[in-house]
């Protein structure tokens, strides 16, 4: 077993946590990491609903939170849900799985889940951005009672999935009613296979400009650190170390200089171990760039 670190990170630096063995013990590997932001699932990602969570392991999450009282923390919905599903039974129960999901970030008090804004599965962009809308539209109606927002996250664009483009997210923002509970997160890793070459100065800066044109900045509530291990433009989502793939060290060293984004959390996707040596070593190499 690797001794426990406690890195003191410069900014709002960590990475997504497992919630094995609870939401309680996910707190020990945030507080054993050192982490000051960091992104958990609500709950198992592969299932489509979960039993509500237990009073023991809510109140150690709770005591946890206290403990760490400055970090920032938010959540990601499961791989299951398709709000962009042409299939009428998987989008109906994508739309309860994502009201249920709220429902424990509520609980969890966490302020805001991570979102693939789904595949079209071969119906049309133009149609999965308002099948998306609508499916948003529906479960945000639901839990009106709570201030639990969603965050659609860029992707890179395989298949038939939506939100390889600022202008896609957008779109879909467009059409939801209640706009105040909407942000957005982007990824790295993703907008650069989507096409957006930031893996240098310039070209990022060229993709912030474009970015800022399209998306309200006050709206960007996140960022995903990954590097990609498929080319610009592929398409393909292939996360990668930092500093190992075709972004490079010049892409993240102009992203953490950016003045815009100092105080929004950024969390890595990266492939770890159990005991998230690789999460030290991406968020070293990070640090060194400031």
């Amino acid at each position: 077993m690797s001794p426990i670190h406690k890195p003191k990170y410069p900014r709002l630096f960590g990475a997504h946590t497992s919630i094995a063995g609870g939401f309680g013990e996910a707190m020990s590997r945030i507080k054993r990491m050192g982490f000051r932001a960091a992104q958990i699932f609500v709950k198992n990602n592969h299932q489509w609903f979960n039993k509500s969570i237990p009073e023991s392991d809510l109140r150690a999450f709770e005591q946890a939170r206290l403990e760490l009282k400055d970090l920032s923390l938010f959540g990601h919905t499961g791989y299951l849900i398709n709000c962009a599903s042409p299939q009428e039974e998987l989008w109906q129960r994508s739309i309860a799985s994502l009201v249920e999901e709220i429902q424990r970030a509520a609980v969890l008090q966490i302020p805001f889940l991570v979102l693939h804004p789904g595949s079209h599965g071969g119906k049309g962009i133009e149609w999965g951005i308002k099948r998306c809308a609508e499916a948003l539209n529906e479960a945000l109606s639901e839990t009106c009672r709570t201030s639990v927002k969603i965050a659609l996250e860029t992707t890179a664009g395989q298949g038939h999935c939506l939100g390889a483009s600022f202008e896609e997210l957008a779109s879909i923002y467009s059409i939801i009613k209640h706009k105040e509970r909407i942000l957005f997160c982007i990824d790295t890793a993703h907008i650069f296979a989507a096409g957006y070459d930031i893996s240098n100065a310039k070209g990022y800066d060229r993709v912030m400009q474009e970015l800022e044109s399209i998306l309200p900045r006050e709206r960007i509530a996140a960022w995903h650190l990954n590097d990609s291990s498929a080319p610009l433009g592929s398409r393909k989502d292939r996360h990668q170390h930092l500093g190992k793939g075709y972004i490079g060290k010049e892409g993240f060293k102009a992203l953490v200089h950016d003045e815009r984004w100092l105080d929004l959390p950024m969390v890595l996707e990266t492939p770890k171990g159990s005991e998230m040596d690789e999460d030290r070593e991406n968020l070293k190499w990070l640090c060194s760039l400031i």
